[in-house]
């Protein structure tokens, strides 16, 4: 699906968002037309579903982050700068 220029210009961040509601949420925010950052845990779901996204012509990047984590998150938010 190609991205809509609704949201073009905006970053969104979305925490565990490698399957289910998060996913669903970062990829509807990338269709209309945010960057979107991903995170999970898990290194290889991030990397398959940024590929994923990117594949359907969508602006996502992933990072690791467990949002348990103080120190993981500061990188979280330093890596959206």
């Amino acid at each position: 699906m190609k991205a809509t220029a609704k949201l073009s210009g905006k970053v969104a961040l979305v925490t565990a968002s490698t399957e289910g509601i998060g996913f669903a949420i970062a990829k509807r925010l990338a269709e209309d037309g945010a960057s979107v950052v991903i995170s999970s845990r898990k290194q290889d779901k991030v990397e398959k579903r940024v590929k994923q996204l990117q594949d359907s012509g969508l602006d996502v990047v992933g990072t690791v982050c467990h949002v348990g984590n103080q120190e993981q998150r500061d990188k979280l938010v330093d890596f959206v700068r």
